[in-house]
């Protein structure tokens, strides 16, 4: 990784010298952080759905009992 790196960045300075050296990302990377964020919203979002469940449940047994 390191020789292809080295070539990426060797080869982005002769086509633009004033560009930004950005560090290559591989493409499993990229999708695991693209894939964290909505991962973590269906998270939450089954959270509150099973709070709001069981808070019904409680309150509907309250109200029977």
């Amino acid at each position: 990784m390191s020789a292809a790196r080295s070539a990426y960045l060797s080869t982005l300075h002769e086509m633009a010298p004033s560009s930004p050296e950005i560090p290559p990302m591989d493409f499993s990377q990229t999708m695991r952080d693209s894939a964290s964020r909505k991962r973590l919203l269906s998270v939450l979002s089954g959270f509150f759905a099973l709070l709001g469940l069981i808070l019904s449940g409680v309150g509907i047994y309250g109200q029977v009992a």
